[in-house]
């Protein structure tokens, strides 16, 4: 008898391998640094800020799960150094993460349709004080500015102007104290962290912000240099969908639903 392969079960052969592997990189966890201290509208202590939700819905586009870490914001760029994490959730541009870490590129430069957001900075002071910014430099300022810790991009900016600081304080609560025990005659924070500490009782109607920002910059998702290196692939493809995830009409209504403000978009600041 003439012994006559079964077309089904060649075929079974042929494609079972790809059957059984399933979508390339599913399921791939990612484990990602946060900064303990919450940033609204960006990161939140509760719930899901507005750039957890960017992350979190452009890894379910991409097929991942992020494992989200939380860690003081100076701890976080060196746990990615020593690979403790695979990513930070965000990040500028500067020297620190530079050296550590894979921003997304197009050519040799770092692609700015990549980035989550852009965040400002801005400088403010206890009500009629003397010291000012005027959007360039610093006027009658006769103290140190005071920061909160792993601001490096706003640090490195006081450097260049020559500007000593004390980022001492843990977060923009524990400047506002400094500033309210004139330990300090100007400060600077993130613009929305700011806005919050106008809220709280005992700043409201203390703190006067000046309208000038100090910094507007681009901040990324980064990945560490050895998980971009074996993982190159699933790291493009996690930047592609926070990129397609940010303008979607999905991301939009998830934005609203939750009560948070729309991300500004590198293109907005010039």
């Amino acid at each position: 008898m003439t012994n006559r392969s079964n077309p089904a079960c060649l075929l079974f052969f042929l494609f079972a391998p790809l059957c059984l592997a399933g979508p390339a990189n599913a399921n791939q966890t990612i484990a990602v640094c946060v900064d303990a201290q919450p940033h609204p509208p960006y990161f939140l202590a509760e719930r899901d800020g507005s750039l957890q939700l960017l992350e979190k819905m452009a890894a379910t586009r991409a097929g991942y799960t992020l494992e989200m870490r939380r860690e003081p914001n100076r701890r976080c760029l060196e746990d990615l150094r020593i690979g403790a994490v695979d990513a930070v959730a965000a990040t500028s541009v500067n020297s620190a993460a530079l050296a550590v870490a894979v921003f997304p590129h197009k050519g040799q430069a770092i692609d700015q349709n990549k980035a989550l957001a852009v965040a400002r900075t801005v400088a403010f002071r206890l009500k009629d004080g003397p010291a000012a910014w005027n959007g360039t430099s610093f006027e009658h300022l006769g103290t140190r500015v005071l920061a909160p810790a792993g601001m490096l991009l706003v640090l490195q900016k006081l450097d260049r102007l020559g500007v000593a600081y004390d980022d001492g304080a843990a977060d923009i609560s524990q400047v506002g104290a400094k500033l309210l025990a004139h330990r300090g005659e100007l400060a600077i924070g993130l613009e929305y962290d700011v806005a919050e500490l106008l809220k709280q009782k005992e700043f409201a109607g203390k703190i006067e912000v000046f309208p000038m920002p100090f910094t507007a910059t681009e901040y990324y998702l980064v990945f560490s240099r050895e998980f971009h290196a074996k993982h190159t692939e699933q790291a493009e493809n996690m930047w592609n969908a926070l990129a397609a995830t940010r303008r979607s009409p999905e991301f939009a209504a998830a934005l609203r639903r939750e009560g948070l403000p729309t991300l500004d978009l590198p293109q907005l600041i010039k």
